[in-house]
């Protein structure tokens, strides 16, 4: 008996008048999705994967329905992407940079969709054939601006620039995103020693370093941007002394930093602390380290040799409008970094350089006091 293909050719017939070869390709095998993906908009260079992921959900909160294999990111301008199946339907594309190269967005990760979105909205489209859509990373790193004593602090202002550049998210024990900073470095002598009232540094927060020199005006116009500060060692604590003398006559509002700063606080050591404040999110976000317990109290090893620190003395209560971090080890009633309004006293003479402790906890602080 012959077999009939009369009833292919009817389905054919009928598909082409619906919308031909396009339509029969998207029941069978699916439609691609391809275009290209800009990072024309990041201003500094960015360690991770890049992913392009399909959602089938309004946003990009649901699973993800297919995506390009992901590919190290090495500084491209564009780059061309192809997703081949694709059942028809509607759909959100979403493209980021995955620092910590989990597979999944999360904030501090440069993220985007079509150009003409707003920043960080994956784009809406409807596949009923083969799709082009062009898309564009938008990154706003957080502006960090470190204040350095040239040539005293050329060697720590470098370190804390390459803390802030690098991935401690790939250091293991360490989860979490690395924030998205931009760093730029000022001599001190390049701040104007004279008061200038429409002088304002950019830094969000604003990172003092040790061997910094305070002089009165200079101070002034480093503190009248209204940014966090993070004062370091002993240099930084004398800022906070000039500050605070000066708090109501240069006009400030808000919490001044009465109880730290060079005339509350005594020379020390260390090289490691007891965890203080840590519902603060200092010892926790956005990093997080296994070497960290969350609750405080705990000691821990922040460097890999004791060096220098200025500790702050109380009562072992948070200060007015601030909270204690972390505590000396022996005693009780100093602290090494303490925060009182947008200010910390970081009081270590150099930078904590143990990668899943010390590190992590100065890149949270500097987070912290962004918000400030």
């Amino acid at each position: 008996m012959k077999k009939s293909f009369l009833p292919l050719i009817l389905i054919v017939a009928v598909l082409s008048s619906l919308g031909g070869c396009d339509l029969l390709k998207g029941l069978l095998g699916g439609y691609t999705v391809s275009g290209t993906i800009s990072f024309s908009s990041l201003t500094r260079s960015v360690d991770g994967e890049v992913r392009i992921q399909l959602f089938s959900t309004v946003d990009a909160s649901g699973a993800v329905v297919a995506e390009i294999a992901p590919r190290a990111y090495s500084g491209e301008q564009q780059v061309s992407f192809a997703i081949p199946g694709v059942k028809p339907g509607d759909y959100r594309v979403q493209g980021f940079i995955d620092r910590n190269r989990n597979g999944i967005w999360e904030e501090g990760e440069p993220v985007g969709g079509c150009p003409s979105d707003a920043a960080g909205q994956p784009a809406l489209m409807s596949v009923k054939q083969d799709t082009v859509v062009n898309l564009a990373i938008w990154a706003n790193p957080i502006p960090i601006t470190i204040v350095y004593r040239d040539p005293i602090d050329n060697a720590i202002a470098d370190a804390i620039e390459a803390l802030l550049e690098s991935t401690l998210s790939t250091v293991p024990g360490v989860v979490g995103v690395m924030p998205l900073f931009a760093v730029t470095k000022i001599s001190d002598t390049a701040i104007p020693p004279l008061w200038d009232p429409a002088y304002a540094l950019a830094g969000t927060p604003i990172i003092i370093t040790p061997g910094i020199a305070p002089v009165p005006d200079r101070s002034r116009n480093i503190a009248q941007a209204g940014h966090g500060i993070i004062a370091m060692g002993s240099g930084g604590a004398g800022f906070l002394s000039f500050v605070s003398a000066n708090w109501a006559a240069w006009g400030f509002t808000g919490q001044a930093p009465v109880d730290i700063g060079l005339a509350t606080s005594i020379a020390g050591s260390a090289l490691a602390v007891k965890t203080r404040g840590t519902a603060s999110g200092a010892w926790s976000s956005p990093l997080r380290s296994t070497a960290i317990p969350a609750v405080d109290g705990i000691i821990v090893t922040l460097a890999t040799a004791a060096f220098p620190t200025r500790e702050v003395i109380g009562g072992g209560v948070d200060p007015v409008g601030g909270t204690l971090l972390a505590e000396n080890t022996a005693i009780p009633t100093q602290f090494q970094i303490v925060r009182q309004g947008r200010f910390v006293q970081y009081g270590f003479e150099q930078l904590a350089d143990l990668a899943d402790t010390g590190s992590v906890l100065f890149v949270n602080l500097v987070k912290l006091m962004s918000a400030y």
